[in-house]
């Protein structure tokens, strides 16, 4: 018997003892343990395996859904779901998903609800963002600049760098290109080994996910009172959420 199965028995029968699951539970993750420990993984293979199989398992996707017409289950009335991402449906109105926004209650309970909803530009990578909520419902604002909730805490703590790939304090406008960024670290997280070149992909996507963002903003062109312009002043930009006359500085 290997290593791993023997340590997959023993987690499982201290686990089992708490009274967690059945004991059908436990024969079903044997079996898959067995089928996984019988491929003889390297320590790099196993672990991309299982990322890819957890999210298969979960009905997720692998690549970005598209807009093809044999993509669509037709319910009549107008109403279409997608076949690779049952949380995407298209009616009159767009394309749109019914779970791109998890609510957090204080306990750690999760939920969706019909504010859940947002819009969907294909092709499309489900970036689910985490609200956290107060016993009422209502939307905690914790800190000027929160961590995605695209990635556990746990995982942030192993790859810190995967903070910074927060959106939700950026106008609408410039969410759109940086939540592109932050569903493509998730994407590495999920399919790559943890190792020094998973970081430098991390710290590319970064630097380029910043790039893109400064892309969609401007130097505030200042004129004098003859109407010439002058030389702008270190840290302003222009954003769309902002008056033109009105600096916006990296700091806001």
């Amino acid at each position: 018997m290997s290593h791993f199965i023997e340590h997959a028995e023993r987690e499982l029968a201290l686990y089992g003892s708490e009274g967690l699951y059945g004991e059908d539970t436990g024969k079903a993750v044997m079996e898959l343990v067995r089928i996984f420990d019988g491929q003889h993984h390297s320590g790099g293979s196993a672990m991309v395996v299982s990322q890819i199989f957890m999210k298969l398992a979960g009905y997720g996707i692998l690549t970005p859904i598209t807009d093809e017409p044999d993509q669509w289950v037709d319910h009549g009335a107008g109403m279409f779901q997608h076949k690779r991402l049952s949380s995407v449906f298209k009616d009159h109105s767009g394309a749109y998903d019914i779970g791109g926004i998890i609510f957090r209650e204080p306990d750690g309970a999760t939920y969706t609800s019909k504010d859940s909803r947002v819009p969907v530009e294909f092709p499309y990578t489900q970036v689910r963002k985490i609200v956290d909520v107060d016993e009422g419902g209502k939307p905690v604002k914790n800190e000027i600049h929160p961590a995605p909730g695209e990635f556990t805490p746990a995982e942030i703590v192993q790859d810190n760098i995967l903070h910074f790939f927060h959106y939700s304090h950026l106008p609408p406008t410039l969410q759109a290109t940086s939540s592109r960024f932050c569903g493509m670290a998730r994407f590495i997280v999920d399919t790559l080994p943890q190792n020094p070149e998973r970081m430098v992909a991390l710290r590319k996507l970064l630097e380029a996910k910043d790039a893109a963002v400064r892309a969609n903003v401007g130097p505030k062109i200042r004129r004098d009172d003859h109407g010439t312009p002058i030389e702008h002043e270190i840290g302003e930009v222009h954003s769309p959420r902002n008056d033109p006359d009105k600096p916006l500085t990296f700091d806001d």
